[in-house]
């Protein structure tokens, strides 16, 4: 029994890589992260390319969560929050540090041509 939860666990954690992988790759491409103030939202994302994360929030898990509507548009939205609370159960302080330094270039490449509005 002790075994196959190993096994488990071990191919959950897999899973999870592959998810932050995919988030890492999304930030190196043209997406757009936003800070704006948004009312009733930590974050929203319009499917394709830009995302807008509310600046008092939590800005990782948000991050995560946006990304993987991005991903994976056909996803309900309770299954991207089982594998957002699924990743950030899991992911080292390393795989945090990656995180905001992929937030923080893209938020830096958003802004780049100083549109700062």
């Amino acid at each position: 029994m002790n075994k196959k939860k190993a096994q488990e666990r071990k191919a959950s954690r897999r899973k999870v890589n592959y998810y932050l992988h995919r988030i890492y790759a999304l930030c190196r491409k043209d997406i757009k992260v936003i800070l704006k103030r948004i009312r009733k939202n930590r974050g929203v994302t319009n499917t394709i390319d830009t995302i807008y994360l509310h600046p008092k929030q939590d800005i990782i898990p948000t991050f995560i969560h946006e990304c993987l509507h991005i991903l994976y548009p056909s996803w309900s939205e309770s299954r991207i929050i089982k594998w957002e609370e699924k990743i950030i159960n899991t992911i080292s302080i390393r795989q945090i540090i990656n995180l905001l330094q992929g937030i923080a270039y893209s938020v830096i490449r958003s802004y780049g041509n100083g549109d700062n509005d």
